[in-house]
């Protein structure tokens, strides 16, 4: 069973190509790393597996369900570029 499954998917903002047709398939209970130049579309990838950037066309689904708000309760991350609020 594939734990995220990517089919065909498409990300432009303004007139920039940011993905092209991406599809990716991730086994359940395997370890995956992103590996790419600056500007590779790497963090764009992740945000969109988020639910942070949603405007991208394509198949996206997890554990086979294309409920994703649903799956996405059970998924972490810490992306580096957080700004924490200071004046607490």
């Amino acid at each position: 069973m594939n734990a995220i499954d990517i089919s065909d998917l498409s990300l432009k903002i303004g007139t920039a190509e940011i993905l092209k047709g991406v599809s990716l398939q991730v086994e359940a209970g395997t370890i995956h790393a992103l590996i790419g130049h600056n500007g590779a579309g790497k963090t764009s990838l992740l945000r969109i597996l988020l639910g942070l950037t949603p405007n991208y066309s394509g198949k996206l689904s997890y554990f086979e369900s294309d409920q994703l708000n649903i799956q996405r309760r059970y998924i972490g991350s810490v992306m580096d570029s957080i700004n924490p609020d200071r004046n607490i």
